[in-house]
């Protein structure tokens, strides 16, 4: 396995999601905000069950916003209803469900400027140049036969860099390199392009420290890297799950230094994920990234 040092910044985004509306933040009573949440689950999309969720918290004071499982239309027009009410768009996922593209999205409170953008990668690497909003999380399916990538953007005084598709040797030197110029990972995706496994990241300035696990691992052995790395004083702030050639379950991610609390829950069905997303919230815990698989 490999074990490769990084220096790294905060800021993390990437998914979730549920249907046409959506759980509000848990500041309630855990009685009252169970009966919410009971009511709103009755009405999510049918194609949020057919999936396994995983998901990772934070300690964060923000209030939150879920979407899971619609069709682009209803995602853009929740976006466009939570912005008047200062939720900015945090973490998406796109799949495919009965041959139709679907969006899980969270959104956290918030006042600046926010975009979110989806085009091939020629397009949407003009738009990362062109643009002077940070990219904080990264998203790529298929549509069709095209790849697409989906970026969110955030109104943020950064120096970013984007790492463009490439293999595990390829993307670990720009990795080395972007490190030593000052830039950290804050964001990671993978996928199989023509039978070869690709990464692309996005790196924002910093000089925090951090850790990045690229190679394949199970789950067993994830959650004792994770263990180690928190006793050492890293906090995972970004991770993926992925299928190898192998049709056997991956997982990668990206750590950085910090002693606040964190969550972590994986391969549950919709329920019982709504159900922990009701009583980790209670505490004042946020969902920063979302796996949808």
């Amino acid at each position: 396995m490999r074990f490769v040092k990084v220096g790294m910044n905060c800021l993390r985004s990437i998914t979730i999601s549920m249907q046409s509306n959506f759980f509000t933040s848990p500041f309630l009573s855990a009685a009252g905000l169970r009966a919410i949440l009971l009511a709103l689950f009755i009405i999510c999309s049918p194609a949020a069950f057919g999936q396994n969720y995983a998901g990772l918290w934070h300690f964060n004071f923000e209030k939150e916003r879920i979407l899971v499982g619609v069709h682009y239309h209803k995602f853009v027009e929740t976006d466009k209803e939570l912005k008047k009410k200062h939720f900015r768009l945090h973490d998406v996922e796109v799949m495919q469900s009965g041959g139709v593209l679907r969006y899980y999205a969270v959104w956290h409170s918030g006042r600046d400027s926010s975009m979110v953008r989806m085009h091939s990668w020629n397009k949407f690497l003009e738009v990362f140049n062109g643009s002077n909003m940070v990219l904080i999380d990264i998203e790529t399916y298929l549509e069709g036969q095209e790849r697409k990538f989906l970026g969110v953007w955030r109104q943020r005084n950064l120096s970013q860099r984007l790492v463009a598709p490439c293999d595990q040797q390829r993307f670990l030197r720009e990795w080395e390199r972007l490190e030593k110029e000052g830039y950290r990972l804050i964001d990671i995706e993978t996928f199989v392009e023509r039978g070869v496994r690709k990464y692309v990241g996005v790196f924002h300035a910093g000089t925090q420290e951090s850790r990045l696990w690229l190679d394949d691992v199970d789950w067993k052995s994830f959650i004792t890297i994770r263990k180690g790395l928190q006793e050492q004083g890293f906090r995972l702030i970004d991770f993926e799950v992925y299928y190898n050639a192998k049709k056997q379950k991956r997982f990668i991610g990206v750590w950085m230094s910090g002693s606040y609390e964190t969550e972590m829950w994986v391969d549950l069905n919709w329920s019982k994920f709504k159900g922990k997303w009701d009583t980790i919230g209670v505490d004042n815990m946020r969902l920063v990234d979302l796996e949808v698989y």
